[in-house]
Order: C-alpha cells, then sequence, then structure tokens
C-alpha cells in the first residue's frame, strides 16, 4: 500500500486509518466518509457530494503536503498510536487472531496485577471510567 501511496499525487479514502499515516509522510488526503483524520485540519475533507467532486477537480495537486503541515500530521499521528491506543499489558492476542482480529486473550497471574499501579494502561482506563479523565496513555513519559 505505502509504496504504492508514494507514487500517488493525493489519496482519496473513505474509512480508514491510513489518512493518518499519509499526511504524515506529506501525501495529500481527500477524505470522502469518515476517517480517523477528518476534521482534523490536516485534510481536504468533502461535506458533501458535490464538495468531493469539486475537490476531485482539484487533481492533480501542486506537490505535497507544506513542512508544516507535515509536523502537525506527524504530531497527530503520534497521539492517535501512542498515546489514545491505550496499551493493557494483560491483554495478549489469542492463537485465533489469524482468523478473528479481535481474538483477545487476558493473562492475569494475581488479582495484585489489577490494582492501581499494576498496568499503566488499565490505570488510564479506570480514571477514564471512574473520574472522568481523558482517555490519554502518557506514552511520551514511558521508557
Amino acid at each position: 500500500t505505502y509504496a504504492l501511496m508514494d507514487l500517488c499525487n493525493a489519496v482519496l479514502l473513505y474509512g480508514t486509518k491510513t489518512g493518518v499515516e499519509l499526511a504524515a509522510t506529506g501525501i495529500p488526503v481527500i477524505v470522502a466518509g469518515e476517517a480517523w483524520i477528518r476534521n482534523k485540519g490536516l485534510t481536504r475533507d468533502a461535506r458533501s457530494r458535490e464538495d468531493y467532486f469539486r475537490l476531485l477537480g482539484t487533481l492533480p495537486l501542486s506537490g505535497r503536503m507544506p513542512p508544516e503541515e507535515v509536523a502537525r500530521a506527524r504530531r497527530y499521528a503520534f497521539h492517535f498510536f501512542f498515546r489514545r491506543m491505550i496499551p493493557v499489558g494483560m491483554c495478549h492476542r489469542s492463537s485465533w487472531s489469524s482468523l478473528v482480529s479481535s481474538a483477545f486473550v487476558v493473562r492475569v497471574k494475581d488479582l495484585r496485577a489489577l490494582e492501581s499501579g499494576g498496568d499503566p494502561g488499565l490505570d488510564v482506563i479506570c480514571r477514564g471510567i471512574l473520574g472522568g479523565d481523558p482517555f490519554v496513555f502518557p506514552a511520551e513519559e514511558e521508557g
């Protein structure tokens, strides 16, 4: 996918996370449907069918995204992939994961693993549920 996208002047997408990754490489993205990067100020977002065809009429574009937009896209990609995707150490892919994309098993040795401080990702989730804290993992603080 990425080798092919690197040859493109722009990418059209409908509903995928790929737009986050492509914008972070400087490839202009036109979003037609719901996508993770929509409404972040980093893509050309079609608001209607007519707007989509108007955006298509601007192709080919004059070049890649400006450096300041690429820098913002990279910061958003970091936030999205490392802060919003909260790792929980006790969750592991099961042997069924090749057949079912959401097949996970939970491995806990004892109940102390569930206490505060036992798993930083689980702590973020619990604080979000119990206290209304943001569901954001402080990845930049992890080693």
